[in-house]
């Protein structure tokens, strides 16, 4: 379980809808930094009970959702480099989120 105060932290990150959130990433040799889709979704996700299981994940690499037309995406990132995203997604997938992906994202 969650305290109040880790629950308001994570709902508070992703009520921003924007990239304020994410830890400042330098780019591996000044190439591109990564982040993981989680999902995507046309209604509004209760990210207290939804994405519980990724705080420590959302805490360390930050929550971005990002509308796209009707869709919210919930992306994981910047993650500077290509093997650690690839490790983020794999985690995520083994967490229950199988359609997680690897995106490319601005820092």
């Amino acid at each position: 379980k969650y305290s109040n105060a880790e629950i308001k932290q994570i709902q508070g990150k992703a009520k921003s809808h924007d990239t304020s959130t994410a830890k400042t990433v330098k780019k591996a040799g000044g190439g591109q930094v990564y982040g993981v889709q989680i999902f995507a979704t046309g209604k509004t996700v209760d990210v207290q009970s939804e994405l519980k299981n990724i705080s420590s994940l959302i805490d360390k690499y930050g929550l971005h959702i990002k509308k796209a037309g009707r869709l919210n995406k919930y992306q994981l990132g910047p993650i500077g480099l290509h093997g650690e995203a690839t490790k983020m997604k794999e985690v995520l997938i083994g967490k229950g989120y199988k359609g997680s992906f690897l995106i490319p994202m601005d820092e």
